[in-house]
């Protein structure tokens, strides 16, 4: 989802969009013909944004069924529309689907890259000084889930308080 208000902001240059994009999140066999429909009924309205666009999210894209992404094509044609798709599996997406796209691969960053992250999150509750080595220890086996890095990033910096 902020993926976005970064392009509205990078567009505009405004950093609050008036019109937050639609969320369609899939599921396994997911039919979603009806999903695709409301998509399209959205988009013959004007965005309330600065830019005119409207913006949908579609996670897991793959998990559509044939029709919906059938569907889908359909949608993606209309005018002022952006649409952003997500998959971890883009052999499963209809070929006409992945046509209409710009496709981003979001490889996994390397631990040495989420450095400034892991000390940002520290700095926010207040802890500093770790080494980098040992911050990279405790990013590595997060395997680039930022859920799991900030719940390690919290563990390490509740025991360096409790320590001091």
């Amino acid at each position: 989802m902020m993926l976005p208000a970064a392009i509205e902001a990078a567009i505009t240059g405004s950093s609050e969009p008036n019109d937050p994009a639609m969320l369609v999140r899939c599921r396994r066999g997911m039919h979603s013909v009806d999903a695709i429909n409301k998509i399209c009924e959205r988009a013959q309205y004007v965005a309330l944004n600065d830019s005119g666009l409207n913006y949908f999210v579609i996670d897991e894209v793959d998990l559509l069924t044939e029709l919906a992404q059938e569907t889908l094509k359909t949608a993606m044609n209309m005018p002022r529309t952006v649409f952003v798709l997500t998959t971890n599996h883009i052999q499963e997406v209809e070929r006409g689907v992945i046509n209409r796209c710009v496709k981003v691969e979001m490889n996994a960053a390397s631990a040495a890259q989420w450095l400034p992250f892991a000390q940002r999150v520290l700095a926010t509750v207040g802890v500093s000084g770790l080494t980098d080595e040992h911050l990279i220890a405790v990013i590595e086996p997060c395997a680039g889930s930022v859920r799991e890095m900030t719940d390690a990033l919290l563990s390490v910096a509740a025991r360096v308080k409790m320590a001091a």
